[in-house]
């Protein structure tokens, strides 16, 4: 509808589907006041002088309008849409986006005042078209190829792949109907068959440390990194206990004491951090244990030599011969095996078979 024909004002952008009823009032000629005579909007026209509308003519317009604004209303409020036919044969649903997607899609506009319609959307799909309708449809093809257990692909690597979580493996059993041991376990068990032997030797280490502790002598311990961990354990124990009630007895390691380790490792490098400890703490006669899974830790080397020159008893826990610290300590029990997890259980295990026989041995 041409408002400037009928003397309306346009319709405004706040007010879309309304219509004023005002009328703008024009001089004969179709100017409008204050312009000039050959400046207006239209030029002058024949028939009429003014040329407003009539009555009869402003009512039409009214009841358009008010049909307009019915279609619009109609078009907005949710519920079911209707649908129109397109090439095809095929009808497609027209109507608002926001009563069924929540968002604003392509509109169709009918007219200057009609409803804004939305064409080729979908009931219950977000977005608008062939693209959007045939991801859509990948996606439901993958989760119910994932729900079935089947490949989330379907066939179709346009769909996003969906996170699959694998089936458990299938357990294993021997012929005894008994799942199969692990690696692990199998070389821990073998190491431990091996060193059965062994239990003497630390009987006897037990029977010596427990007659100098309870001299008043002491136990130096050091490793590093794990090896330090079941050094500290060791002296826990002797400070503490391991099962019986008893006197505490001094113990050491040699690693615990941070400002002291930081300040020799500043002043003096990494190598020097458990000599200089030895050097401060040990006595003739007191004893150390020097606990490595390769044997060849620089630092513990160097603890045991200056064990050595200031006249400590050297003890060792390595890993499998030959290795440097096995030779320059008095005594020392070797691991043979090339996992050091498996020969540093086996060392908290020796740990413990010592613990027990300081207790038997002392009084």
């Amino acid at each position: 509808m041409d408002h400037r024909r009928h003397g309306l004002p346009a319709v405004g952008p706040g007010r879309r589907g309304r219509l004023r009823r005002a009328v703008s009032p024009r001089l004969p000629g179709g100017r409008r006041p204050g312009a000039a005579p050959d400046g207006g909007r239209s030029p002058p026209r024949e028939g009429r002088a003014d040329d407003r509308p009539s009555g009869a003519g402003r009512r039409v317009l009214g009841e358009r309008a008010a049909a307009a604004g019915q279609r619009r209303r109609r078009a907005d409020a949710p519920g079911p849409r209707p649908r129109v036919a397109v090439p095809g044969g095929r009808l497609r649903p027209v109507g608002p986006s926001r009563a069924h997607h929540g968002v604003r899609g392509r509109r169709d506009r009918v007219g200057r005042a009609g409803p804004a319609r939305l064409v080729g959307a979908r009931r219950g799909f977000r977005g608008v078209g062939r693209a959007h309708r045939r991801i859509r449809l990948d996606a439901d093809r993958a989760g119910a190829a994932y729900r079935a257990g089947g490949d989330p692909h379907g066939g179709d690597q346009r769909a996003h792949p969906a996170r699959r979580v694998p089936p458990p493996p299938a357990r294993r059993t021997t012929a005894e109907g008994r799942p199969p041991v692990h690696p692990h376990l199998i070389d821990l068990s073998d190491v431990l068959t091996r060193l059965a032997d062994e239990t003497i030797r630390i009987r006897m280490w037990g029977r010596k440390l427990a007659g100098v502790l309870d001299d008043g002598g002491r136990l130096l311990a050091c490793g590093n990194g794990g090896s330090a961990a079941e050094a500290q354990h060791l002296t826990a124990e002797l400070v503490g206990r391991f099962r019986t009630d008893r006197r505490a007895y001094a113990a050491i390691p040699l690693h615990a004491d941070t400002s002291s380790v930081t300040a020799i490792v500043n002043d003096y490098g990494p190598d020097e951090v458990f000599a200089r400890q030895v050097e401060a703490h040990g006595r003739p006669g007191d004893v150390l244990i020097c606990l490595s899974t390769s044997g060849a830790s620089p630092n513990v080397l160097a603890a045991a030599r200056a064990a050595r020159d200031h006249g400590l008893m050297t003890w060792a826990f390595t890993g499998p011969p030959p290795n440097d610290l096995a030779c320059l300590s008095d005594d020392a029990i070797m691991i043979p095996s090339a996992s050091p997890a498996v020969v540093q259980e086996v060392h908290l295990v020796m740990v413990h078979l010592l613990c027990e026989a300081i207790e038997e041995a002392l009084p």
